[in-house]
């Protein structure tokens, strides 16, 4: 409604406010939750909201005369003075008061107000108002009591046995799929006629979807549509000569309705009609939330993640007659699923339009959220039977709910019982950003993590320039390995407290200079000392000791020199700023002295917004120009930081940046990380016999 209004100048509103595209949210959504509470501007033409009149739908300030957050957590029955100020006199000041420290620094810390209200809990519950940046009890006494929520929601639990990186997938998997098992005879599979859509929206998104739809090894029938600008002869060409198994592919251009659902339910009935087994895929980009990056690889890596994976799914069709649908658990931003949310009415119309003599269940049932999911074709013929047609879709025009396309997604959880049939969700055991983290469980690798090896030629004049590749074991814990695949003109060094260690052949072993009682902080000076041991060199370039690098390591200091950076680091694929980082650590008690990690928080958060708006950096693996002045400023600062601090050096890394001003550019794309780039590999610290993993993803290289 309010976008409709044309209140909100978007364009303008994200070249005003930049901070609102580092979050990564819609202009509209940040307005309406945080824009106007510091009296933004909605367009050039328009007045702060402090001196204007809403906008639609807007929260109008000074409404029940509680203005503010400090009102609304002031007023919460769920603040506890006394309680908080008890609690946590350590890290108040004299005369501080307990409510003005818990909005400055102890949301932020995941303090409690009050023995009634979690914190942490409501955060990691509530992602959207996690990823709003709202203090969660202001966010609960003014809108979250009112939507149902609660003060102390349920904790994630991981599901049984299986590690994850991201908190773990909602809802309750009827099975998990093996990652890494071999590929498997699925009897009965030459019976069924199998066929997949894939709605190709973001068309730059076809060679990934293609690596996907590979691992399907059974002749298939591969429907595409694309939208009206699009060639489909070029299409049909490029997924038959990169899908092996796709004995069909037939591409439709259509216009821009109906999302993926439309194309699928109305452009290609005729060809799905035909089949026995139907999976729908799409290209999901949920470019409106940050939080929501990973999704699209979650739901592919769920129903086409490798071999075994796709070979499971057929198999529960094959072997259970009475299975309609399979989906994948909910990705772990949809804390809030299943549900109907504003997709009532067309639900509703869509169930009667459907003929069903029963009634719609009060709650919602499970359904695959995303829309990714394999069925059994026949639980969709009612479906198709109502005829829906290009017009009961609307043209998209940004984000909008409430459409058949989101009925019809929603109304698959639905369609199997109309049948007779079941629906079952599954996970699968490697999650999909921990597919190259190699623990102790894992004896052997999937097939498909060969196919995605990338070996690509340097882009730039590298070559013959002077490099040093370093890492340091100390503390005698570890059995090192070569951090690099191919370590051609490069000078590569292992440093040690040991004079005993066995380094990989062709490393030079070199004492460290600093030793430390706690082994991990004589690697942090190490790390942070580049610039003390390789000042002559043009590029230096950290490896932490369980990491091994597998790509062209040339390609990425070109990259680094094009960008006119210092240095090129990972950007945290998971957590935003400092704070979280310190919440992670702390929750899960991975910090020998909290109190020192606290008051290292509250002195960066008094530093002021800019900090806690800096993207998170990971320090496992990074590029830097040792010789550069601003390097040794960022380097000296860094360990500064860990020398007063804790040894957690990504607590501290934001901090020195800002301190030295260094370039930094990113060294790989958002979201990805060394635990599922195709060019890393990552050991547990736990995993002494590596070779496994070298000799397996050495094949690749040699094939």
């Amino acid at each position: 409604m309010v976008r409709a209004s044309g209140v909100i100048d978007e364009k303008w509103y994200l070249e005003e406010y930049p901070d609102v595209a580092l979050l990564g949210m819609d202009p509209v959504e940040h307005y309406l939750w945080i824009g106007q509470r510091l009296n933004r501007r909605p367009s050039p033409n328009k007045v702060a909201a402090s001196n204007a009149a809403p906008v639609p739908g807007a929260v109008v300030p000074g409404e029940k005369s509680l203005a503010t957050p400090h009102d609304f957590v002031a007023a919460s029955p769920f603040f506890d003075r006394a309680w908080y100020a008890e609690k946590y006199k350590d890290h108040l000041k004299e005369g501080e008061e307990p409510v003005s420290h818990y909005l400055r620094f102890g949301s932020h810390l995941g303090y409690d107000p009050g023995p009634g209200f979690s914190t942490a809990r409501y955060l990691d519950i509530y992602r959207d108002v996690k990823a709003a940046k709202v203090n969660p009890l202001f966010h609960y006494e003014k809108y979250g009591k009112k939507e149902g929520r609660s003060p102390r929601p349920t904790p994630r639990h991981a599901k049984a046995g299986m590690m994850r990186f991201t908190p773990p997938e909602g809802g309750e998997p009827n099975k998990v799929l093996a990652f890494d098992a071999p590929p498997q005879r699925v009897a009965g599979i030459e019976d069924e006629r199998i066929c997949l859509h894939l709605h190709l929206f973001f068309v730059d998104m076809a060679r990934d979807i293609a690596g996907y739809l590979a691992n399907i090894r059974h002749p298939f029938q591969l429907l595409v549509s694309v939208q009206e600008d699009q060639d489909p002869k070029f299409w049909e060409a490029f997924f038959s000569a990169h899908v092996p198994a796709a004995e069909n592919v037939v591409v439709r251009a259509f216009p821009n309705r109906g999302r993926d659902v439309a194309p699928w339910v109305v452009g290609f009935t005729d060809h799905i009609r035909n089949s026995t087994i139907f999976a729908h895929i799409h290209t999901k980009r949920s470019n409106h939330n940050r939080s929501h990056a990973g999704w699209f690889r979650f739901l592919s890596h769920s129903m086409l993640g490798s071999y075994s994976i796709v070979d499971s799914i057929l198999e529960m069709f094959c072997s259970d007659k009475a299975l309609g649908l399979v989906g994948p658990c909910y990705h772990w931003t949809l804390a809030d699923q299943p549900n109907y949310g504003k997709n009532i009415s067309s639900i509703h119309e869509l169930y009667r339009r459907l003929g069903s003599q029963s009634q719609l269940p009060d709650s919602c049932p499970d359904y695959p959220a995303g829309s990714f999911f394999w069925s059994r074709t026949s639980i969709l013929e009612r479906l198709f039977d109502i005829g829906l047609t290009w017009e009961d879709f609307p043209e998209e025009n940004g984000l909008v709910d409430g459409t058949h396309a989101h009925g019809v997604e929603r109304l698959m959880g639905i369609l199997p019982s109309l049948s007779g049939k079941t629906y079952k969700m599954v996970t699968v055991d490697v999650p999909y950003d921990l597919t190259r983290y190699i623990h102790d469980r894992r004896s052997r690798l999937s097939p498909a993590l060969i196919r995605k090896a990338s070996i690509q030629k340097p882009i730039g004049g590298s070559r013959g320039k002077k490099i040093a590749l370093y890492s340091c074991v100390s503390g005698g814990y570890e059995k090192m390995i070569p951090l690099i695949r191919s370590s051609e003109g490069i000078d590569c060094f292992l440093f040690s407290d040991s004079d005993n260690v066995e380094a990989p052949e062709g490393y030079k072993t070199v004492k460290c200079q600093y030793i430390s009682d706690i082994p991990v902080r004589t690697a942090r000076f190490v790390k942070t000392h580049p610039h003390l041991y390789f000042a002559e060199y043009d590029y230096a370039i950290w490896c932490d000791s369980n990491v091994h690098f597998l790509g062209d390591i040339y390609r990425y200091i070109d990259e680094l020199e094009m960008s006119g950076s210092d240095c090129s680091f990972i950007l945290h694929p998971l957590r935003d700023n400092f704070v979280e980082e310190a919440e992670e650590l702390i929750g899960k008690g991975r910090l020998p002295d909290i109190s020192v990690a606290e008051r290292q928080i509250e002195t960066y958060l008094e530093m002021g917004e800019a900090l806690l708006k800096s993207r998170l950096l990971e320090t496992n693996f990074f590029i830097c120009k040792p010789g550069e002045p601003r390097v040794a400023r960022f380097m000296g600062a860094w360990w500064a930081e860990i020398n007063k601090y804790t040894h957690r050096d990504q607590l501290s890394v934001n901090c020195a940046l800002r301190q030295s001003g260094v370039k930094v550019t990113p060294l790989i794309s958002d979201g990805r990380s060394a635990r599922d780039h195709d060019d890393f590999m990552i050991f547990s610290h736990s995993v002494q016999d590596r070779k496994f993993a070298l000799d397996f993803f050495g094949s690749a290289y040699h094939a």
